[in-house]
């Protein structure tokens, strides 16, 4: 990060599929920046996500596995409200 932050800033650009679009342009650059950023963040956010239904279960003293995956898809859906929220709030 530390190599790649001032190059970014520099460019007045605020991500790498950016700034790869506007050095190079064309449409196959940017769904190349988006599949490998969906590719790296998929995993990482099931991981997380699990972890958090988990942990939701058990704060809630949840011991059955029916209950524990209702934790993981309700905190999966409430943290797709908020980002649903948040994106129209932002283009408001």
């Amino acid at each position: 990060m530390f190599l790649l932050a001032e190059p970014l800033h520099h460019t007045g650009r605020f991500t790498m599929g950016d700034v790869l679009g506007r050095r190079m342009p064309g449409r196959a650059v940017r769904v190349t920046a988006c599949a490998v950023t969906l590719a790296a963040l998929v995993p990482m956010m099931v991981v997380q996500l699990a972890g958090v239904g988990q942990l939701l279960a058990f704060v809630l003293g949840f011991s059955d596995g029916t209950m524990r995956t209702g934790c993981v898809v309700g905190a999966g859906g409430l943290m797709i409200t908020y980002a649903a929220l948040g994106v129209c709030v932002v283009r408001r």
